[in-house]
């Protein structure tokens, strides 16, 4: 049977990359050689909402979206303020700086540009249905396989000097640590692993 509850270990370290993973993913989107998310496959939308906040004078904005994998069994949808991912039955969002599940109530929203226009939700840690947890594990563990076919791919496409330089740019020299345990590619796989 599942755990009710990620072990602090296993959130520490979904967590670190997590947080990683984000920064990556902003290295990519701005990469010289073309943004990597839409060579990827990711689909790019900016939003009316989005649109409308960016034309106030003063209010800057980057809430985009990228969004993997419509068709397949598990969506992403990144913003920069957050990601969110679901199966078509469960759907959890994290904030982008807090790693803190929640389990949304409804869909989200198709021009969702701003947290204030999530459907109601209730967090993770609140959630005593198993088969519910038994969804989120396994929405977590498609999760870290796409991150991981991703990494790999950029690897593959990019060489292994354009991800050293990305996390070699993270603040505070903490992505030189990843790169010393093993690729991040890897580093995914393993956190699936532990998952089951």
């Amino acid at each position: 049977m599942t755990a009710l509850k990620l072990s602090p270990s296993i959130h520490h370290r979904m967590e670190a990359l997590f947080q990683q993973q984000m920064w990556l993913w902003g290295q990519d989107i701005r990469a010289p050689q073309g943004n990597l998310l839409k060579a990827y496959g990711f689909l790019y939308a900016s939003g009316a909402a989005a649109n409308a906040l960016k034309s106030d004078k003063g209010h800057h904005s980057s809430r985009y979206a990228y969004t993997m994998s419509e068709s397949a069994p598990l969506q992403l949808v990144l913003w920069s303020f957050g990601l969110a991912l679901s199966d078509g039955e469960t759907t959890l969002f994290t904030e982008r700086y807090r790693l803190r599940w929640r389990v949304l109530s409804g869909d989200l929203p198709a021009d969702l540009s701003q947290l204030k226009a999530l459907p109601p939700t209730q967090a993770l840690r609140q959630v005593t249905e198993p088969l519910l947890w038994e969804r989120v594990y396994k929405l977590w563990r498609a999760w870290c396989t796409t991150v991981a076919d991703y990494e790999a791919w950029v690897l593959q496409s990019q060489g292994l000097y354009w991800r050293a330089q990305s996390l070699s740019t993270r603040p505070r020299g903490v992505g030189r640590k990843a790169l010393a345990e093993g690729a991040v590619a890897q580093a995914w796989r393993s956190l699936a692993q532990q998952l089951e």
